[in-house]
C-alpha cells in the first residue's frame, strides 16, 4: 500500500538502534520501584490465591490484563518518579512576567 510501512521493521529498527544512557538516569543503589514491587507481589499472591483458581481460562486472561496494566502503570510511575528525583534543578528559571521563585515546590509523589 502507498504510504504504508511496516510495523516490525520500524520496531527492530528503533530497537537495534545503540544509544548512550544518561549516566543520571541509569539505575543506581537507590533503585527506588517500591510502587511497582508491591503490585507485582500482589499479583502473584493473587494469582495463587482460590479466588484466581477458581477463574475460567478466559476470566483469568481478563484479570491479567487489567492487573498486568496496572503493573506496567506503576512501573512507568516509579521511573518518572526516579527520573524526576535524580534531575539537576535548574534555579535560574522565571516566568513570563520574568518573576523569580524564592522556593521550589516539592513534587508529590506518582505525579
Amino acid at each position: 500500500m502507498k504510504g504504508s510501512f511496516s510495523l516490525r521493521s520500524w520496531l527492530s529498527h528503533d530497537q537495534n538502534e545503540k544509544k548512550e544512557p544518561d549516566a543520571r538516569y541509569a539505575p543506581g543503589p537507590d533503585r527506588g520501584f517500591a510502587q511497582s514491587r508491591e503490585c507485582y507481589a500482589g499479583l502473584e499472591e493473587w494469582l495463587e490465591s482460590e479466588d484466581a483458581a477458581g477463574l475460567q481460562h478466559g476470566e483469568l486472561e481478563e484479570q491479567l490484563d487489567v492487573r498486568g496494566r496496572e503493573l506496567l502503570r506503576r512501573l512507568f510511575q516509579d521511573r518518572l518518579d526516579l527520573t524526576a528525583a535524580r534531575e539537576e534543578r535548574r534555579r535560574d528559571v522565571a516566568g513570563r512576567t520574568g518573576f523569580r521563585a524564592r522556593a521550589q515546590r516539592e513534587a508529590a509523589p506518582g505525579r
